[in-house]
C-alpha cells in the first residue's frame, strides 16, 4: 500500500506525518519501507510502536531518511544511506528486493543480526558497508551505506 507524503497525509489542508498511525491502522502489514523520511517520521513510527506496547508490529526499513537520524535509527530496523547516485532501475530493484524479503521475516527481524538481514535482503542488488558517525566514530548496528 503506497502512501505519498504530503498528498496522502492531508488533514484540514495541511500535511501531517502524525496521521501515519491512522492511515495504516486497518491493514495487516508485512513491513514498512520508507523512502526519504520527512521531518518527524520517527515520532509517527514511535506512535505506532506505542500502540503495540513499545514493540514494532512489523519490520521498518528506511532508505535515505531526512529526519532526525538518531530518531530514525531508534524506530527503524534497518536504515540505509547512499554513498553515490543510484539509478532509477537500481532503486526499483532495491525496493522490490525489500518487498520480497520483509514477509519472510514473519513480523520481526530478531532472528538474525541487522547486517545479516541487510546483506540477505539486498543480495546482488547493492553492496553495503556499516555507517560510521563522523562526529562520534560510533557505528549503529542498524545503519548502513549503499555502495
Amino acid at each position: 500500500m503506497p502512501l505519498v507524503y504530503p498528498d496522502d497525509f492531508l488533514h484540514s489542508g495541511r500535511a501531517r506525518i502524525s496521521s501515519l498511525k491512522d492511515l495504516v491502522a486497518n491493514y495487516y502489514l508485512d513491513g514498512m519501507i520508507i523512502l526519504g523520511a520527512p521531518e518527524s517520521m520517527n515520532r509517527a513510527l514511535a506512535a505506532i510502536e506505542d500502540e503495540y506496547g513499545g514493540k514494532k508490529p512489523y519490520p521498518v526499513v528506511a532508505f535515505f531518511p531526512q529526519d532526525d537520524m538518531l530518531g530514525i535509527e531508534s524506530t527503524c530496523d534497518l536504515v540505509f544511506e547512499r554513498a553515490s547516485e543510484i539509478s532509477d532501475d537500481e532503486m526499483l530493484g532495491i525496493v522490490e528486493a525489500t518487498i520480497e524479503y520483509l514477509p519472510l521475516c514473519h513480523g520481526n527481524l530478531e532472528n538474525r543480526t541487522e547486517i545479516e538481514h541487510a546483506t540477505q535482503m539486498l543480495y546482488g542488488k547493492k553492496g553495503i558497508k556499516r555507517y560510521v558517525d563522523s562526529d562520534t566514530g560510533l557505528s549503529p548496528e542498524n545503519h548502513f551505506i549503499l555502495e
